[in-house]
């Protein structure tokens, strides 16, 4: 608001869509050199139109969600850039080997740490996700004891984050009964399964249940759990745990399965899955499918039949985000009328004349108060102004509740 005003929603349209294409770009890249072409689009596909995305989609404000996830893909694909450029060392090994991956990340350039440091830095500045960024990369970090250098990539923006935390931050109250906490935290995981599946909760615990299987196959073949598979679903606990913890009191209530917090979750998972493959063949997340096409075999059958089932259900998925993104536009269409009455009403009357804490209705889930509106009208401008009674527009039932 104090810097392109609240005159014109195009540059907040503009911003979100220009977030939601920079979190595409870093999903691709970052598929493609784990799963070659036909795996990234899938992840692509399974992240940008998972079905609970029609508010992180239609919402432009939401880009601090999409930033800060596009910038730990970010942080992954650099570490992994650091590690396939040390020296000779093969990806597989310094991944598998701990002492070979630190020779490896210290004998590679400034370059990626500085871009790590940025991205950690473009993470914390963007929202709370930027912390759950940071725990993702730290527990990779420690799983595959890296340098030092490559921690300090990290501490520079993490301290400089920390310092304006102490003096800015404004922190909700943390619950501390497990009967509340931990369903909250099992729904919120649950919740993004089931947005991947379209919304269709049984295929929910079946991608679940997929999941489990594929990270615990791969285990079992290499004896450890990948650091990049942990810090992905680090990344998904650390998000509904953090949530959990802090969202119980909050008034109005918000749900666990709310959509911007599946189309989260979901997110980790694909990431945590498309980092699993890889390890199925024993391989560092770094050398996988593209391997046995550049040598003229083809891939598995299975391989081949995983992708049409993943798009499939994608494409389901993608047919339920376009229409709840339509219902989206109708809600929003139908409702703006009425609160553009009732901001109109607010601005006419003054706050010398209005109960401050009268609300301004139909909001879909903050409510705010004609003081704290007229404060901003104060503040940043009227995104009224200008404009007379009759252009507010509104039903007959509208107008007369902003007359009330």
């Amino acid at each position: 608001f104090q810097t392109v005003g609240v005159g014109s929603y195009l540059p907040y349209r503009v911003l979100g869509l220009a977030a939601l294409g920079i979190l595409a770009f870093q999903v691709a890249r970052y598929s493609t050199a784990l799963l070659g072409t036909l795996g990234a689009a899938v992840a692509v596909v399974a992240v940008m139109w998972n079905s609970a995305g029609t508010t992180n989609v239609m919402f432009p404000f939401l880009m601090n969600f999409s930033l800060p996830i596009a910038a730990l893909l970010a942080m992954w694909w650099h570490l992994d850039a650091l590690t396939d450029a040390g020296g000779g060392t093969a990806p597989a090994e310094a991944d598998l080997g701990a002492v070979s991956g630190k020779r490896t990340e210290a004998a590679a350039g400034p370059g990626h740490l500085v871009a790590i440091g940025a991205w950690a830095a473009v993470a914390l500045a963007t929202s709370g996700l930027g912390v759950v960024a940071i725990v993702a990369v730290a527990l990779e970090l420690l799983l595959r004891r890296s340098p030092v250098r490559l921690w300090t990539a990290l501490a520079v923006p993490a301290s400089v984050w920390f310092i304006w935390w102490l003096g800015h931050r404004s922190a909700n109250q943390v619950s501390t009964d497990p009967a509340e906490v931990l369903p909250y935290f099992l729904r919120m995981l649950w919740g993004g399964t089931t947005s991947i599946a379209a919304g269709w909760a049984p295929g929910g615990i079946l991608l679940a249940a997929g999941l489990v299987a594929l990270v615990g196959t791969g285990v079992a073949r290499s004896r450890r759990l990948h650091p990049r598979v942990a810090s992905a679903l680090a990344a998904a606990v650390a998000f509904a745990g953090l949530t959990a913890l802090t969202r119980q009191d909050t008034v109005p209530e918000i749900p666990p399965d709310e959509l911007r917090y599946g189309w989260t979750i979901g997110a980790y998972l694909v990431f945590a899955a498309v980092a699993a493959v890889p390890t199925l063949a024993g391989r560092s997340p770094m050398r996988t499918w593209r391997e046995p096409l550049q040598s003229g075999r083809r891939p598995a059958p299975a391989a081949g039949a995983a992708v049409v089932v993943c798009f499939a259900v994608r494409a389901l998925g993608a047919a339920v985000l376009l229409r709840d993104m339509g219902n989206w536009t109708d809600t929003v269409a139908d409702a703006a009328p009425g609160l553009r009455s009732n901001a109109y009403a607010a601005e006419a009357a003054g706050a010398d004349r209005l109960d401050p804490d009268a609300i301004l209705r139909p909001l879909s889930f903050v409510p705010v108060t004609a003081g704290a509106y007229l404060d901003a009208v104060a503040d940043v401008g009227s995104p009224l102004a200008g404009a007379t009674g009759e252009e507010s527009g509104g039903r007959a039932d509208q107008r007369t509740a902003a007359d009330e």
